[in-house]
């Protein structure tokens, strides 16, 4: 799906970044993540403030800071703390550091 970015193909992977296997949650944020990020970006943030594998947060991180996406003003704070180690905010967008 990942090669097809239409609303239809994302519609049918969103409900899979909330499974209970994080090898799949990371293949549905990778395929989301195939997309414009504009396009998936507060799905993304959602999913990251949800996360709990340290794997699937990393991707995701690492979309939205090379799709440069600026995380929402009311979601600042728990963003910040929910990024892994290696992800800062500059401003309102993550970007990797080290």
């Amino acid at each position: 799906l990942s090669s097809h970015p239409a609303a239809k193909a994302r519609e049918a992977v969103d409900p899979f970044r909330r499974d209970t296997s994080p090898p799949v949650r990371l293949g549905a944020v990778t395929t989301l993540l195939a997309h414009p990020v504009a396009e998936v970006a507060d799905a993304l943030v959602e999913a990251l403030l949800e996360e709990e594998s340290l794997r699937v947060k990393n991707r995701i991180a690492q979309g939205l800071a090379e799709g440069k996406f600026e995380v929402p003003a009311e979601q600042l704070a728990a963003f910040r703390e929910a990024l892994p180690p290696e992800f800062r905010l500059d401003g309102a967008v993550p970007r990797r550091v080290g």
